[in-house]
């Protein structure tokens, strides 16, 4: 993963953490549903899919 990755993946784990704990304001929360959606893509793009989508499948493995 190269450092405009990591910052990309690291933005994605701070939305992700900020959507989870948004209870109050929905429309913020669409917001960041919005941005956090953006952010994957873009990781996406940047990665390539095929390497995104075993970067993204180890992580689930990790953590379940």
């Amino acid at each position: 993963m190269t450092a405009k990755q990591s910052k990309i993946f690291n933005k994605i784990l701070d939305l992700n953490h900020e959507m989870i704990n948004e209870n109050k304001n929905f429309t913020r929360k669409f917001e960041l549903v919005k941005e956090l959606s953006d952010k994957k893509e873009e990781l996406k793009k940047s990665m390539g899919e095929t390497e995104y989508n075993r970067f993204m499948n180890a992580g689930q493995r990790m953590f379940s």
